[in-house]
């Protein structure tokens, strides 16, 4: 029997062109690699300059795509080796929970980047920073649809930049008791404006307006009660709110 495999990238164009090439660069990529599984681009349905809601985008990806085995939720800036995420769609249609599909984070640099669109493979590039043993959780997640019934949605309170990949890892966890698996190699991440400052915890670069910094603060609180939850029933409470509480 042959495997139906949905591959949903989120995607809203607010203005940043670096944002779009990676997006290309990125489906690209996937047309080569994983040529067999269906790649949805789904808006998260906001406008203008609103905050970005990855959530909504993923839950609106899942009912376009439709029934599949597995959902391969994948931002538009990461390049991810073909084998790795093989191997996640198999452990996660081994085992009910989240796969990452890789446990190093390199966060190339701008022009790094550039050569990878051009081409070039990012393997070949040393990247500006790296975060290692699964230290990122977000920008690819790997689930079975077992997996996404038992969470139920991606929660849509959630919106900007911050924290949402946290709490979903722990809804994963929680609601099918099989805590976030990871898939050795790397994950190279495309530059772009960054939404977030390394000299200011999660609180925006410098050109950040003000609402953004605030659904950060926002989305922080909300994670807070993720934490807090020990059932699979707590967790669908939260994944089927609509708004921040």
């Amino acid at each position: 029997m042959t495997l139906r495999v949905a591959v949903i990238v989120p995607w809203r164009f607010k203005g940043d062109v670096n944002r779009h090439a990676n997006l290309v660069a990125v489906l690209h990529h996937l047309s080569q690699a994983v040529p067999e599984w269906e790649v949805v681009i789904s808006s998260d349905g906001r406008e203008g300059a609103t905050p970005f809601n990855r959530s909504a985008a993923y839950n609106r990806g899942i009912a376009e795509a439709g029934p599949a085995d597995a959902y391969v939720f994948h931002e538009a800036d990461m390049r991810i080796p073909k084998a790795q995420m093989t191997a996640a769609v198999i452990l996660a249609l081994g085992a009910p929970g989240m796969v990452v599909p890789f446990d190093t984070y390199r966060y190339l640099s701008t022009e790094d980047t550039s050569k990878v669109r051009a081409g070039l493979r990012p393997e070949a590039f040393t990247p500006q920073s790296v975060m290692v043993d699964g230290r990122s959780n977000g920008a690819c997640n790997v689930v079975s649809a077992t997996a996404m019934r038992a969470v139920g949605h991606w929660d849509e309170a959630f919106e900007g930049w911050g924290y949402d990949d946290r709490a979903m890892a722990t809804a994963f966890h929680v609601a099918t008791g099989t805590p976030t698996r990871y898939v050795a190699g790397p994950g190279h991440h495309l530059w772009h404006t960054p939404g977030w400052s390394l000299e200011s915890r999660f609180r925006g670069g410098a050109n950040i307006p003000p609402h953004e910094h605030a659904a950060t603060v926002a989305n922080e609180a909300r994670y807070r009660l993720y934490r807090k939850a020990r059932t699979a029933e707590r967790i669908r409470e939260l994944t089927h709110c609509t708004g921040h509480v």
